[in-house]
């Protein structure tokens, strides 16, 4: 076996750990809404006297999180709001998200694209020619549409031939948008009683907004398609 295969597999069996350590751990009961609440003065208080480690440490755990595909990060953007401000907050996030995004984005290119363009040739043929023809727009519009799931989203984006630097910019746009929404609204966690509460009408109104706009290019481009065709 080639070096190269058996650096993948120690990649691959080195991430496979660390998901199974965090789940094992039960990470994501343990970070909850009712353990911010509890301990908020707490944590107010490390980031007042600890700023910059207290950021560092933010981030550092929110890649984490990305890369082990735990459903946490939606808290911990809204958690920023409230520890940190609705602006750095968002910025904080926004670093950690598409920081961890790139991260995962990269392993899942380094252990599985040369594979997966052996194995499943015809069909990710079908995802670079969409890409071919929407460009960013198509990586953009999955992330904006807040169904898709992010983790999703860095494996298919790994799999295809997108330069890490484009991938890396898309992300940025595509997150920001619901990571201050989130930010936003976390001003008031100390207020929820659970995260249901964040679901008001203007919330539900933005989100239409940002899905409709995710899927627009996709949809004016069919349309364009079509009448060509015509």
């Amino acid at each position: 076996m080639e070096k190269k295969n058996y650096a993948r597999i120690f990649v691959a069996m080195a991430l496979l750990l660390i998901i199974i350590i965090a789940y094992a751990l039960r990470l994501d009961k343990k970070i909850s809404l009712t353990f911010l609440q509890d301990h908020h003065q707490l944590i107010q208080e490390l980031i007042t006297n600890h700023y910059i480690l207290s950021v560092i440490l933010y981030v550092i755990i929110y890649i984490l999180f990305v890369i082990t595909m735990l459903p946490i990060t939606l808290l911990l953007n809204i958690a920023s709001g409230y520890f940190f401000g609705v602006f750095p907050g968002t910025l904080y996030s926004v670093i950690g998200s598409v920081t961890g995004s790139l991260a995962s984005f990269l392993i899942f290119r380094y252990i599985l694209r040369e594979w997966a363009i052996k194995r499943y040739h015809k069909k990710l043929l079908g995802v670079e020619q969409e890409f071919e023809k929407h460009g960013a727009g198509y990586i953009l519009s999955l992330q904006l549409f807040p169904i898709t799931p992010f983790a999703l989203i860095n494996i298919i984006a790994g799999l295809s031939n997108i330069p890490a630097w484009k991938y890396a910019c898309i992300t940025v746009i595509g997150v920001t948008p619901y990571t201050f929404l989130y930010a936003f609204a976390g001003r008031k966690l100390i207020e929820l009683t659970s995260l249901k509460e964040l679901v008001s009408p203007w919330f539900i109104t933005l989100f239409a907004v940002l899905s409709f706009g995710a899927l627009a290019p996709m949809l004016l481009q069919r349309l364009r398609t079509k009448f060509k065709k015509k």
